[in-house]
This record gives structure tokens, sequence and C-alpha cells, in this order.
């Protein structure tokens, strides 16, 4: 039996303290965006906020170093993080129920937050407007597929499985984790991000293997982005405007 030294209590103490600290961090310097008006980047006015871009950036190292973290420790434990059961149409069936449910979150969370509220999320200033916008937010959520698949899903849950014993226990640790290291969009939507990782555990429980979650994953986040930017769109018209009005 294993049993965790040094590596595998930083591993843990990274995922359930430094990333919702810098979660936190990075949710105090943004908050400011928060209340600047959401209308006033337009399509023709281009690239980014640096805050944002700032953000992404700080976002993808901290994924990247999650994802090295995940990938070196599997390798000391001889663990095959892409292993597991056979990937059938029983395993990408429940991916599929899962990807709708996860949706089903994220519509009614829309109509949860009121229109001020949805107007000045912090999540509207990451929806990209170019190609080179989406070239950065497409490399930032395969990093997140992978990274936090491995990390929450399935490592995480090894060693707090080997400390407490319980499944049940420690997927609600790690979906606690998981919703605290996504802090900077704020509390309502930590609520969705928690409800989302516990739909994610019961798909790597029910299929045995992590394939199947990171795809979905990669899916449900490009497809948040792509509701969220058609939103913004459809806002932008003088319908949209009368509405908001």
């Amino acid at each position: 039996m294993h049993l965790l030294g040094t590596t595998e209590w930083f591993f843990l103490g990274y995922l359930c303290l430094v990333l919702p600290w810098a979660a936190a961090r990075s949710r105090a310097r943004v908050r400011p965006l928060e209340s600047a008006d959401p209308a006033e980047r337009t399509a023709a006015e281009g690239a980014l906020p640096a805050g944002v871009v700032r953000l992404l950036g700080g976002t993808l190292l901290l994924l990247l170093l999650l994802g090295y973290f995940s990938w070196v420790i599997a390798r000391e434990w001889r663990y095959d993080l892409l292993g597991g059961r056979a990937l059938d149409g029983r395993a990408w069936f429940l991916g599929v129920v899962t990807l709708a449910l996860q949706l089903g979150l994220f519509a009614v969370a829309r109509y949860w937050r009121g229109e001020e509220a949805r107007r000045h999320m912090v999540a509207r200033r990451l929806v990209p407007r170019s190609l080179s916008e989406w070239a950065m937010v497409l490399i930032v959520v395969l990093a997140a597929g992978f990274a936090e698949e491995a990390a929450y899903r399935d490592l995480g849950m090894l060693f707090l499985g080997i400390l407490t014993g319980s499944v049940i226990l420690s997927a609600a640790v790690m979906s606690l984790a998981f919703a605290a290291a996504h802090a900077v969009q704020g509390r309502k939507s930590m609520l969705v991000i928690l409800g989302t990782a516990v739909l994610m555990h019961l798909l790597v429980s029910l299929t045995g293997t992590l394939v199947v979650a990171m795809v979905v994953h990669v899916v449900y986040d490009l497809a948040a982005v792509a509701l969220t930017a058609r939103m913004l769109r459809n806002e932008a018209t003088p319908a949209g405007m009368a509405n908001a009005a």
C-alpha cells in the first residue's frame, strides 16, 4: 500500500490551498472590471483589456504547473492517467448526458442572476472576439481539460481516499477545492462550478476513465464561452439594448 510522502502532500496543498488562494487574489484584482460598462469594449476595439490578458496568462501558467505535477506524480506511482476501462458506447453516452446536465446548469444560472449582475460578470470580459483571442482561450481550455481532470478527479481523489478511506468525502473535498479555485468568477458562479464538479466526479466513477471527462470538460468550457459570446452579440443589437434598458 502506498503512503503519502512529501510530494503527495505538496500536491494536495497545491490543490486545496494554493490554487484557491491564487483565485482569491485574482478575484480582488479583477473586481474593478465588474464595475465597468461591459459595452465599452466593442468588436472594433480589438484586444482584450490588459488585466484580462494577465488573468488568462496567469491561469494558463497555474494549469501547466498542475498538469506537470500530475504527470510527474502519476509516473512516480506508475499510474496511467489515461488508462482505465475501455471507451465504449455507454461511456460516451454518459458523457453526453453529463454535458447536457452541465449546460442545463449554465442556462439555469443565467436566469438565476439578475440582468444587472449578468452584465457585470467577470466571465464576460474573457469572451474572445478575434482569432488570436480564440486561440488564447482554446489553449487555456485544453490545458484545463487535462490538468483539472487529472488532478481533481483522479490523483486528488486517490490521495484523499488513502487518507480518509471515503470516496464520498474525498469527492466532496475535491469538488469544494475545485469551486474555490474558480473564485475569480464570483460566488454564484462558484456554486454552478461546484455542481459541474459533482457531475464530473459521477462521470469518472461511472465510466472508470478520465478520457471522457476530459473531452466533456473541454466541450463544456468552449460551449460556455461561445454561448456567452452569442449573448453579448445579441445584447449589442438594438433590440437587445432596448431589453437591457
